[in-house]
């Protein structure tokens, strides 16, 4: 089975500095969102755990 990830993300603020600041955080959620999935968790069925 392949499997696509896609995200989008709707960033704003005052100033485009401030955007700029938020570089290392949004690095930090992609990083986190393209960990596999924990065996037997949502991401391996669809399902919840114990589901």
């Amino acid at each position: 089975m392949s499997r696509t990830f896609i995200q989008s993300f709707q960033i704003t603020a005052d100033s485009f500095e401030q955007i700029l600041q938020l570089r290392d955080t949004l690095d930090l959620w992609n990083d986190q969102l393209r960990t596999p999935p924990i065996p037997g968790g949502a991401g391996e069925n669809g399902q919840g755990a114990g589901q």
